[in-house]
């Protein structure tokens, strides 16, 4: 699995529900948006099925039985692979508008998803600067940077003036 996979059971807090940013207008190049939403619905509903497997496997062995978990390996490299590819299109283009850095914004998120997922992922110093950019980028716009995706709480530490 990889890290984009992750499913770990943390205390979550859920994000708004948006599913892409359709409704704002102004894309430099909409292909790439609309590839952007077409492969985000695609992770959203990969988390989503691995979630409900897992939750069906504790169940099983709650009940004493069996379950043996799919292996989504395979199902997960291509997606990733795809995904890599996107985001290396979306980085590459120029920013013109607010939309397209917000665009370009969502899909370093995507690609660094567990700075958003992951409690100790999200306490590295590193990913905290990483995300408070990404965030305050999506912040400018009225977005989220994961639309749909519980995320683990963040902590902004305020800076002293010295």
């Amino acid at each position: 699995m990889s890290a984009l996979s992750s499913t770990a059971v943390l205390p979550l807090v859920t994000t708004a529900s948006i599913a892409d940013h359709s409704d704002l207008v102004g894309y430099s190049r909409p292909d790439l948006a609309a590839r952007f939403d077409d492969i985000y619905a695609r992770w959203l509903a990969q988390r989503e099925k691995d979630r409900l497997e897992l939750a069906a496997c504790d169940q099983a062995e709650r009940e004493g039985g069996a379950f043996a978990l799919s292996d989504n390996a395979d199902r997960w490299a291509a997606l990733n692979d795809e995904i890599a590819d996107v985001v290396e299109l979306i980085a590459s283009a120029p920013v013109t508008s607010l939309v397209d850095l917000a665009l370009q914004a969502r899909a370093c998120a995507l690609n660094n998803a567990l700075e958003w997922t992951d409690s100790d992922e999200a306490a590295n110093a590193g990913a905290s600067a990483y995300r408070r950019l990404v965030d305050n980028i999506m912040g400018l716009v009225g977005g989220q940077p994961l639309p749909g995706v519980a995320v683990v709480p963040f902590e902004r530490q305020e800076i002293q003036a010295a």
